[in-house]
C-alpha cells in the first residue's frame, strides 16, 4: 500500500476524506471483476446440502472481493472492518 495506492489496483486508499471518489473506483473495479454482487449482498446464500458447490464458489468470490476492498481501505480506517464477515458488510 505504497503512496497511499492500493497496489495493483491503482485505486487511492480509503481515507477520512475520499470516500465519494474511493466508492466511485471500487464500485467500477468491482463491477468489471464480476465481483460486486458480493458486496450488495445479492450473492450470498443459505447453506444447505443442494447448494454446497454454490456455496463453496460464494466463498471464494467473496474472499476475493474482501480482499479487494481491505487492500484499498487505509491503516487509519481498517479497525472499523476487521470483524466484518463478508464483503457486504465492509
Amino acid at each position: 500500500m505504497e503512496g497511499g495506492f492500493a497496489r495493483g489496483l491503482g485505486i487511492e486508499l480509503l481515507t477520512t476524506t475520499n470516500f465519494k471518489r474511493w466508492k466511485s473506483c471500487m464500485e467500477s473495479y468491482l463491477l468489471g471483476e464480476d465481483l460486486w454482487e458480493v458486496v450488495c449482498g445479492d450473492e450470498s446464500q443459505e447453506v444447505t446440502a443442494a447448494a454446497a458447490e454454490a456455496m463453496r464458489v460464494w466463498r471464494k468470490t467473496n474472499a476475493k472481493t474482501e480482499f479487494v476492498l481491505k487492500r484499498a481501505i487505509s491503516s487509519e480506517l481498517f479497525d472499523h472492518i476487521i470483524g466484518s464477515r463478508s464483503a457486504a458488510e465492509i
